[in-house]
């Protein structure tokens, strides 16, 4: 029983710990982006250039160029480098949750910043190797082109 108590002490402690982080996590990425609005999800958004016309529907082809950064400002991709932009349906599970629901919302030509909360990102279990466990994410993105 003691190894048990131990070893709950130990999870207890490491919760705590990770609580601790996201909290404060959370309250950096609330002052990221001065002015930004906030989704009833949880996503900070600010439109950096309006675009124009439709926006996607679900389901639309839709090709957006990126760049993905941590809350330190580490960039861990982006599209710009590699000069082709990321194509794909729109709104049916294709990119993280916080993605389809900002893509869903931006009209062509339209680029905006988005702080993307974890559990609409990557979550609990990150992407090993690139995107450690409850990771905030910065994207930079712009809605290229939408096909219909």
């Amino acid at each position: 029983a003691s190894f048990d108590a131990l070893a709950k002490s130990i999870a207890d402690k490491k919760n705590a710990g990770a609580s601790a982080q996201l909290k404060a996590d959370a309250e950096k990425a609330a002052k990221l982006l001065p002015g930004a609005k906030k989704t009833a999800s949880g996503i900070y958004y600010l439109i950096e250039k309006e675009g124009t016309g439709d926006k996607p529907k679900k389901g639309n082809s839709v090709s957006v160029h990126y760049t993905g950064k941590f809350l330190n400002g580490e960039t861990f991709d982006s599209s710009i480098p590699r000069k082709e932009a990321l194509t794909f349906p729109a709104g049916v599970g294709q990119v993280i949750p916080g993605w389809d629901e900002q893509l869903l919302e931006m009209k062509l030509g339209e680029k905006r910043t988005v702080v993307i909360p974890p559990q609409l990102a990557y979550g609990e279990e990150g992407y090993p190797g690139a995107i450690p466990p409850n990771s905030w994410l910065v994207f930079v993105m712009e809605m290229i082109s939408i096909k219909k």
